[in-house]
């Protein structure tokens, strides 16, 4: 949501542009800054404990998984659909 803030500060450590992450059904989505004001992040991201840990790590729950960052649109679907 903040990586956007590098094209402004690039000081900032945010998105490069060439980032992508999947969807719930495997498909890749590129990063896009559409977003114009802040109520369109509505229904609001899930913050509890799963979609962080979905976001983090995509999904995987097997003992020795790495950080991938590949579960943003995944949570942000499942919190779209139990809105």
């Amino acid at each position: 949501m903040l990586g956007g803030l590098k094209a402004i500060d690039s000081r900032i450590d945010g998105l490069a542009g060439s980032e992508t992450n999947p969807d719930s059904t495997g498909a890749i989505t590129n990063v896009q800054p559409l977003a114009t004001f802040q109520g369109q992040l509505e229904p609001v991201p899930g913050h509890d404990f799963h979609d962080i840990d979905l976001k983090i790590f995509g999904g995987d729950v097997s003992p020795t998984r790495g950080a991938s960052m590949q579960g943003f649109v995944k949570s942000r679907s499942r919190t779209a659909l139990h809105s």
